[in-house]
């Protein structure tokens, strides 16, 4: 076994005296199994006459203790061996790597030092060692830097996040450090350990999965690597592997079965064919609630709109009824919507199964074939409501799947739908969901009155009621939208006045940037921005994160708000004949707006 206490004068005889690598000490050669006690620099040299799927760039290294004795020498002893190259001067710390203690990115590196500047490298070793932790055996790694490269980054046998079994690769094609020190624009692939046989869904960084297998090999231990990497035209150049510490280095075979099963279960075909899973549509999760929400933000989430709300609200603006299911969907903690659930939602009661299923599957169908729209379900794939040209958009986008009386049926089933949801006579739509919200008002107001203390069990029943009408008034605002762009299309209204139209609609976004644009210019104070705002927050299923504080918005520079001014639309008597001819056209019995 090697003496690690003597070391120095090791590393001193094969380094300084011949610069490169061209011998193997024995006793390194036998640490297979005591790798993990070597420094940074010594697992480099361990595996560079050992691995085949990457090179090592040229190793020169030496102990703080020879630098403070010698350090004249090994500056000449730089300049010979690297001649006009360009450098990174690099900690192997006896307190980085270890098996229990990694402290990656702890210690300076210091990158692009000329080869044949004596004071650049004086100057940038003693940055180093400056910020070692100061005892004689900490080393100084030096080795070409690496210019010209496709990719970069670090990657692991295990994920570091879970535990679980993925080669993880996070690469950056900006800058060898982007990835490394966890900033710039980075991106992450995921393998499964038990696929090793299938191509990554990157082929391009197949060489890292290589190279960690390999690694892998060598490590008699069967210890968790991370590696740093770069890949450039030649291949990989290893720049760094160290030893992962995790709590269970192999999941549990049942837990892997459950979850495959729980996939298997979710993903079964029905009437209406296999499910497609989205995190742009329908409520929009992605934007709605993160990639990643908190459990107690889906909990709410679920409880409140996705569990049930979503579907009865729908049901009672006269679409069909569906089996009890909960839109959103948990896999691992990323949440997706079941396109399935969603699109069966969208048809109107009067139509049969069997065409309700037919039309489903053509709208899968079509996001099958057009991962593009994801985001744009409601308009580029769902007909959801009644517009001009209904049944001619139907033909074009999908032939022949509903016959001649089936289309009449949907056709008349969505024209209800459309018109009970707006007309103010109707006991569904807005009429329906602002009479709910009227009630949940008195119902807050008696509360009030009657307690100081009110259970957490009060607020949910009455956000679960409020959800309700909200769905109602989220599923309006789709038809809203629609009938815009149908005006437009038909050449009813300008592109311009459409624009005008929805910048005079009072949301709570429009409001909150025009009051937090006079909040900036001190024609609101504060406390008074804080009574109608101060309840927002980035995402308000997630009760833990804070709020919109008017002061940060005070410290927002006033090109960063721009403010809105909602004027009231006013119809011209030119654009209300044409609407009025174009409702009656239709036997819609709507009655055009005359002020916004």
């Amino acid at each position: 076994m090697l003496k690690f206490g003597k070391r120095e004068k090791w590393i001193s005889k094969v380094y300084i005296d011949d610069g490169l690598r061209s011998e193997v000490s024995p006793s390194v050669a036998s640490v297979d199994r005591a790798w993990l006690s070597l420094s940074k620099a010594q697992k480099l040299i361990w595996r560079q006459n050992k691995v085949s799927s990457c090179r090592i760039l040229p190793i020169f290294t030496f102990t703080v203790n020879e630098w403070l004795q010698q350090s004249v020498e090994i500056l000449n002893r730089i300049s010979n061996q690297f001649d006009q190259e360009e450098l990174i001067v690099r900690s192997s710390s006896t307190e980085e790597d270890c098996r229990y203690l990694s402290n990656a990115g702890a210690f300076k590196s210091i990158l692009n030092v000329s080869a044949q500047s004596e004071s650049a490298l004086h100057n940038a070793i003693q940055q180093v060692i400056d910020s070692m932790p100061g005892t004689g055996k900490d080393e100084v790694l030096i080795q070409p830097m690496v210019t010209n490269f496709l990719y970069a980054g670090v990657a692991s046998t295990h994920c570091l996040v879970h535990e679980s079994p993925y080669y993880t690769i996070e690469y950056s094609s900006k800058d060898t450090f982007s990835a490394t020190a966890g900033r710039g624009n980075t991106h992450c692939v995921y393998h499964v350990r038990s696929a090793l046989d299938q191509q990554l869904c990157m082929p391009e960084l197949q060489p890292v999965l290589i190279t960690l297998k390999e690694l892998e090999s060598l490590n008699n231990e069967d210890t968790p690597l991370e590696i740093e990497w770069a890949l450039d035209d030649s291949g990989i150049v290893l720049f760094q592997v160290r030893a992962l510490k995790l709590k269970a280095n192999k999941p549990c075979p049942e837990i892997l079965k459950n979850v495959h099963a729980s996939l298997l279960l979710k993903s079964q075909p029905d009437a209406c064919g296999a499910p497609i899973y989205s995190c742009m549509s329908d409520w929009n999760p992605a934007e709605l609630l993160g990639r990643r929400p908190r459990p107690l933000a889906l909990s709410l989430f679920s409880h409140i709109i996705s569990q049930s709300n979503w579907y009865k609200s729908r049901q009672a603006m006269g679409y069909q009824s569906i089996y009890k299911q909960n839109l959103a969907v948990n896999f691992g903690g990323f949440v997706y919507i079941d396109a399935r659930a969603s699109f069966a939602s969208l048809i109107p009661n009067s139509l049969a199964k069997k065409d309700a299923n037919s039309l489903v599957q053509a709208w899968l169908g079509r996001l099958k074939s057009s991962p593009e729209l994801h985001d744009k379900v409601e308009f580029d794939i769902v007909q959801s409501c009644y517009i001009p040209g209904l049944l001619d958009s139907l033909e074009s986008r999908y032939p022949g799947v509903l016959s001649p009386a089936s289309q009449l049926s949907w056709q008349l089933g969505l024209k209800e739908i459309t018109v009970n949801a707006i007309h103010q006579n109707k006991q569904s739509g807005l009429p329906l969901a602002k009479r709910i919200l009227e009630n949940l008002e008195q119902n807050w107001l008696i509360q009030a009155a009657s307690s100081k203390d009110t259970e957490a069990s009060f607020f949910l029943e009455q956000s679960k009621v409020g959800g309700f009408a909200f769905s109602i008034f989220a599923r309006c605002a789709f038809i809203a939208e629609e009938w815009i762009r149908s005006l437009v299309s038909t050449g009813v209204l300008s592109e311009a006045r459409s624009n005008q139209l929805r910048q005079s609609v009072g949301t709570i976004t429009n409001r909150l940037i025009d009051a937090s644009t006079r909040l900036r210019n001190g024609l609101l104070d504060p406390q008074t921005w804080s009574l109608e705002f101060g309840y927002l927050r980035p995402s308000n299923f997630d009760i833990c994160s804070l709020p919109i504080n008017a002061a940060d918005i005070t410290r927002q520079s006033k090109s960063t708000i721009a403010h809105t001014g909602n004027s009231a639309f006013q119809l011209s008597a030119v654009e209300d004949r044409k609407i009025t001819a174009l409702l009656n056209s239709h036997k819609l019995a709507i009655s055009p707006p005359v002020s916004g």
